[in-house]
């Protein structure tokens, strides 16, 4: 059998394998946080009172929109319907309230993006809600409000 010296140069190889091994590891971490990062990223995913958001307007969804703030739009008469937000693709507003306050107006409320930094593009972002049950009467008026600002608009789902 051959011996293998112990010295610098052997203690050295040993160093220099532990410092491989960890960094691979720090890689796999970091490509694991990536990966799931990027799959958050790119799906629709909910988040807040929404039943769903994702990016762009879905093929079918009829909204009116005049150019500025928000547009909104039955997706099932009666059931279901869409509030249309528009800012940075990588920020997209969240819905974070909606409110009965009578039985024909909701007030829904949206807060700002926060993936980090945020482009400066500008986006459409779909966020899909169930009407609430105190809804009775149509047409249905909806007041948005802004946590990141005073401003509110108004829609109207006929």
């Amino acid at each position: 059998m051959r011996s293998v010296p112990a010295g610098p140069n052997h203690r050295m190889a040993g160093l220099q394998w532990g410092s491989t091994l960890a960094t691979v590891q720090r890689n796999r971490a970091a490509a694991a946080t990536v990966a799931v990062a990027a799959m958050l990223l790119f799906t629709g995913c909910s988040g807040g009172v929404a039943r769903s958001s994702e990016r762009g307007i879905p093929e079918g969804l009829d909204i009116d929109w005049s150019g500025e703030g928000p547009a909104g739009g039955w997706v099932e008469e009666g059931q279901t319907f869409a509030v249309v937000t528009w800012g940075s693709s990588s920020c997209p507003r969240v819905a974070s309230a909606l409110e009965v306050v009578a039985d024909d107006h909701l007030d829904l409320t949206f807060d700002a993006g926060s993936n980090g930094i945020c482009t400066a593009d500008m986006a459409a972002t779909t966020h899909e809600f169930d009407l609430p049950s105190g809804i009775t009467k149509a047409p249905v008026t909806i007041t948005v409000n802004y946590r990141d600002w005073d401003g509110t608009d108004t829609l109207t789902l006929d």
